[in-house]
């Protein structure tokens, strides 16, 4: 099969190198198609350029500019054309972006001729991105030269809408860690979990519905959260930080009651891979309801996902007392039933299958 580099966010290769036990979720496949020898690697951000930590003030401002007018990233644009870094990945006939301002950086270069390998571009929130024609026309014709790939059906086709795609559009299953993600449903410890540091996290609608009679509510997140209830825990967490293992992350989990999702409305993908590890562990699940949701077949009420409106803070509090009050077996067996849906659909074996497939029609 062909060379195939995953261009991440640099941390990957200090994840792979570490001795502790870790999830292989945000590795998109990579881990599995290794495992089943395909010539892949990791480029990570920082070793060609691409990294935003490495970039000067002012073209950051100009940037952000850049961004505004045509969704493009200069700054990664321009480093990643530099002769040595495109030399670098033109030796990779496939590769693959996990981040959206990269892939648009490769998918440009793709469009102008400079870049050689084939592009699957993992989409997320590019949607959200404008609403002005001239823009979704530069969009549309940039991406057109890549492959997209869209971890959430909702996305998927809110972008067939905006951008009248037909084709070079499909759908990857994101899916996390059966292995390391246990299945523990039962509940050590008196408290309810709400996990994350994506912006669009809606924090404020979950405090606004969190009563003096709810037990303790633990959020861990890197965002600033205003917080005046003696009943809400807030801690500090994020992926690549070392205040919590994966490990003690897993524990919260474990022991929480439940675990509830608040976001804004969007078609990002959000909240996906904190549902889907809470899935995994047997905790059910609240979540907003938004475009974004990656999977309704899935993602619902039967296999323990409670899907409340957005911004709602009454409707929140409604789903928050039912499942405080939710008999045991029934709970249980909404366990089980969420825990076999990362089994048998969302994991991220079927991630790296689903990707090599896309990759083996396009040989």
């Amino acid at each position: 099969m062909k060379a195939i580099g995953y261009i991440f966010k640099s941390g990957r290769k200090a994840r792979l190198n570490q001795v502790d036990n870790f999830p292989d979720d945000f590795f998109y496949g990579f881990i599995h198609l290794k495992k089943l020898k395909l010539n892949v690697s990791i480029i990570e951000d920082d070793e060609i350029e691409l990294s935003v930590k490495r970039i000067n003030k002012l073209f950051q401002f100009l940037s952000i500019i850049s961004i505004k007018i045509l969704g493009i990233h200069a700054a990664i644009f321009l480093n990643l054309i530099k002769k040595s870094n495109i030399n670098k990945l033109n030796s990779y006939p496939v590769l693959v972006a996990t981040t959206t301002s990269i892939g648009m950086a490769l998918s440009l270069a793709k469009r102008l001729g400079i870049l050689k390998s084939e592009v699957y571009f993992i989409v997320m929130g590019i949607v959200d991105l404008t609403d002005k024609a001239y823009m979704k026309e530069f969009i549309l014709k940039t991406i057109s030269f890549s492959n997209i790939l869209s971890i959430s059906k909702g996305e998927m086709l809110a972008m067939k809408r905006k951008y009248s795609l037909d084709r070079n559009i499909f759908y990857l299953p994101y899916g996390v860690d059966k292995d390391f993600w246990k299945f523990k449903p039962e509940a050590s410890k008196d408290y309810v979990l709400s996990i994350g540091n994506d912006p669009n996290r809606d924090f404020n609608t979950l405090i606004d519905a969190w009563e003096d009679s709810f037990p303790t509510l633990k959020i861990i997140t890197s965002l600033k959260i205003h917080n005046l209830k003696r009943n809400i825990e807030i801690q500090k967490g994020s992926w690549n930080s070392d205040i919590l293992t994966d490990i003690e992350i897993r524990k919260i989990y474990q022991e929480a009651k439940f675990v509830i999702i608040p976001l804004k409305n969007t078609t990002q993908p959000s909240g996906q891979s904190v549902c889907l590890q809470a899935m995994a562990c047997g905790k059910n699940v609240i979540i907003s309801d938004n475009p974004g949701l990656w999977d309704r077949e899935l993602i619902n009420e039967n296999n323990g996902c409670f899907l409340t409106p957005c911004f709602d803070s009454k409707s929140l509090k409604l789903n928050i007392k039912n499942l405080l009050k939710i008999d045991k077996e029934k709970s249980y067996k909404l366990s089980l039933n969420a825990r076999k849906v990362v089994d048998n659909n969302l994991n991220s074996e079927n991630t790296a299958l689903a990707l090599k497939k896309y990759i083996d029609i396009k040989k």
